[in-house]
């Protein structure tokens, strides 16, 4: 599963965390906005994340804290108060978010953090009566930067990565098991568009012609792997799509809330616009502007008034929000399919 937000929670009382975790996703789902939260108890496996966090790449966007913890049966040496936690956040120097709380002390540990950790920005304390709202508002503005260019070309050429990966997987995995009228169907369907590839682009045919000859000879006893492997040029993003999609309605599945031409026509087609442009916000930050080259840059410039934008280089917050919920949807579905998959290889073991 891809995540928007990666929380680490630290709380001695599994029941709390259970019954504020399923508030949060509810609120936060609404929102279209996916958390993944990693409970511990154990403060040796916290101070542990936390070093890591600090001398490897970073993972966790915030922290949630109980101030007052006590041992468990679980953990029974493991009793440890804000205080260390503080320390342990301190010394690792973690800029990390961090949202405290605690029952009955809400002041003290305010003051404790003010105390402590007063030269570091992002931290918040919080009482349990509105640790759901003061948790809600900081996923949400931790939420805002899915929203900054970089993240959301980021998050395009991850999420459709990801996807690729499925896909790919899922023909190599179920090619084999297909019937042969089946196997002969998808090759008819990549032969045909190979050589229509080839006529409409006669100038590079004499480079890949060699390559479409032996899928040509005998279309059973084709190589799905070594057909895999061929270049994007002959055998497209595109092609592999219909290729996957065949194969899913051969067992019977299917993607509703975000089909894959949908997917196609709305998710990868937006990231072809973003992947290798300028891009940049218009003045009243309604619109994301991407450019091929100086001369649409000179010509397409945001007018004073975004309701005069003209031109067709624009990605209005709406249609970036809809895309959004687009590849959240998609994603769930090829991360259950790859989650089905992993279940079959375990069972071949």
């Amino acid at each position: 599963m891809r995540y928007d937000i990666h929380v680490l929670w630290i709380d001695d009382t599994d029941n709390y965390y259970n019954e504020m975790r399923e508030l949060l996703e509810t609120e936060l789902d609404d929102d279209s906005i996916e958390v993944k939260f990693d409970y511990i108890q154990d403060v040796n496996i916290f101070e542990e994340k936390i070093k890591q966090e600090q001398d490897g790449f970073k993972v966790y966007d915030i922290i949630f804290v109980d101030f007052s913890l006590s041992s468990t049966p679980e953990y029974p040496g493991s009793k440890i108060f804000g205080n260390d936690v503080i320390r342990i956040l301190r010394e690792n120097q973690i800029d990390t978010d961090i949202l405290f709380y605690s029952t009955q002390r809400a002041d003290e540990v305010r003051e404790e953090v003010q105390k402590n950790m007063a030269s570091y920005e992002g931290v918040y304390v919080a009482s349990r009566d509105d640790f759901d709202r003061k948790a809600y508002k900081l996923l949400k503005k931790n939420s805002r930067r899915l929203l900054s260019l970089l993240n959301i070309r980021g998050m395009l050429m991850d999420q459709t990565s990801e996807n690729d990966y499925t896909m790919k997987s899922y023909i190599l995995k179920k090619f084999a098991s297909l019937k042969i009228e089946q196997q002969n169907d998808i090759l008819a369907y990549v032969s045909s568009e190979i050589s229509n590839f080839i006529t409409q682009t006669q100038q590079i045919a004499n480079d890949i012609i060699g390559g479409i000859a032996k899928y040509e000879e005998d279309k059973t006893r084709v190589n799905i792997n070594k057909l895999m492997k061929e270049s994007s040029i002959v055998f497209t993003t595109a092609m592999k799509y219909e290729v996957f999609k065949k194969m899913l309605e051969f067992d019977n599945k299917s993607f509703n809330d975000c089909t894959i031409d949908s997917y196609l026509n709305d998710i990868v087609k937006m990231r072809n616009k973003l992947a290798h442009k300028k891009l940049d916000i218009c003045k009243k930050q309604k619109y994301i502007m991407f450019y091929d080259d100086i001369k649409q840059y000179e010509k397409y410039q945001c007018p004073s008034d975004c309701l005069e934008h003209t031109n067709q280089n624009k990605i209005s917050l709406d249609k970036w929000i809809e895309t959004r919920k687009k590849i959240i949807s998609f994603g769930k579905n090829i991360d259950d399919l790859e989650a089905a998959l992993m279940h079959e290889t375990d069972h071949m073991k």
